[in-house]
């Protein structure tokens, strides 16, 4: 199940567009966390069009939500250099090459304030980096622009459904397990400096969150963790 989630929408007209896009691609869950403007004003309704009852359907929560979904996509135009780990960026054509469309994770799709995007703490907690590609001299694109290239590219690819939808997948918890037996592993190894032992723990949870692992291999990879734990503890 995707979720269109708008963070702090600024303009009541863009959250309208958005709804409408959805519709246009079949998308049927927005989200609005904390916006700043009325999702129902008559300037959002004019703007909605086939997607009104998206938008009047729209959850407005809080942040809290984001802790709930099994995988956050995080979008942004900013994207860090070749040694910012969690800047790395993933360019739109690919996700639907990795996102599998049948499936029973709540998977977010998530864009950030109009003026400012997503903050660095909002991205550090996304599982993947999109971004679009734009010219260099003007890369930020319109939020209902971004959100309807991005839903074009998940409807329109005929990889969207991938060899591994009949699989029953990992969810949040599952992964959350695989990290903590990552960060033990880690707590018994050697590391001249503090930030080594930092940055490859960073990777590890970037390298299993960006997977889309099936239970089977999830269950495999933590058995063979705790063999490796049992090791280094004796």
């Amino acid at each position: 199940m995707f979720y269109v989630v708008l963070v702090e929408s600024e303009t009541a007209g863009n959250v309208g567009a958005v709804a409408r896009v959805m519709s246009n691609f079949g998308f049927e869950k927005l989200v609005l966390i904390n916006p700043v403007c009325n999702h129902l004003s008559s300037e959002a309704i004019a703007r909605s069009k086939h997607g009104l009852n998206i938008l009047k359907n729209a959850l407005v929560t809080d942040n809290r939500f984001l802790d709930d979904l099994d995988v956050k996509i995080g979008t942004s135009s900013k994207v860090g250099g070749v040694r910012n780990v969690f800047r790395t960026p993933l360019n739109v054509d690919r996700l639907s090459k990795i996102v599998p469309k049948h499936n029973a994770l709540k998977i977010g799709l998530i864009f950030g304030r109009e003026s400012t995007g997503l903050t660095n703490e909002e991205l550090m907690k996304c599982d993947f980096l999109v971004t679009i590609p734009a010219k260099k001299e003007n890369k930020t694109l319109n939020l209902s622009h971004a959100v309807a290239i991005v839903l074009y590219e998940l409807f329109s690819s005929q990889d969207f459904k991938t060899h591994i939808d009949h699989f029953e997948l990992a969810n949040k918890d599952e992964k959350r397990v695989l990290l903590e037996m990552v960060n033990e592993i880690l707590e018994h190894l050697d590391f001249t400096r503090e930030q080594n032992k930092l940055t490859i723990e960073l990777v590890m949870n970037r390298v299993i969150t960006k997977s889309f692992l099936s239970k089977k291999e999830a269950t495999t990879l933590l058995a063979f963790f705790r063999k490796i734990l049992s090791k280094l503890k004796s």
